[in-house]
């Protein structure tokens, strides 16, 4: 007589259980991954400083994209929970929803030039910066 197992079923500890109609089960234990270590960023020792400052740049950047992009989703979900409300909710409370959004908008972004001086430190002259830059056009 010849037994079929059933479907696979995965449990909250990542092992597979293979359950046959005769009460006998199968465990296939999955190993843990490894997260793979970052390396060190490296940089030549001419460019370093441009480098630094660019990446502060580009995390403030990011950071205020980010704050525009919360402050929107605010004023969305403000704007839908009045037009719930009561009828033209959202022509009503439109002030006081851009109002509340900017100031999402706003605590977020207030870190960004936080992100910028972090990286920018005070031995990273910005006159080393504009010295090496013509090096980085050639």
């Amino acid at each position: 007589m010849e037994t079929q197992a059933t479907q696979p079923v995965t449990t909250a500890d990542s092992s597979i259980v293979v359950a046959t109609p005769s009460n006998l089960s199968v465990v296939y234990e999955r190993g843990k991954k490894r997260k793979k270590k970052k390396g060190k960023r490296r940089y030549s020792r001419r460019l370093k400083a441009t480098q630094k400052l660019e990446r502060g740049v580009s995390k403030a950047q990011r950071r205020l994209a980010s704050a525009v992009l919360r402050g929107v989703d605010k004023w969305r979900s403000d704007r839908d929970r009045s037009a719930r409300k009561r009828k033209d909710g959202a022509v009503r409370d439109s002030v006081k929803n851009a109002m509340r959004a900017l100031g999402k908008t706003l605590s977020v972004a207030a870190k960004a030039p936080g992100d910028f001086v972090d990286v920018a430190k005070p031995k990273l002259r910005t006159r080393r910066v504009l010295k090496n830059m013509p090096r980085l056009f050639r």
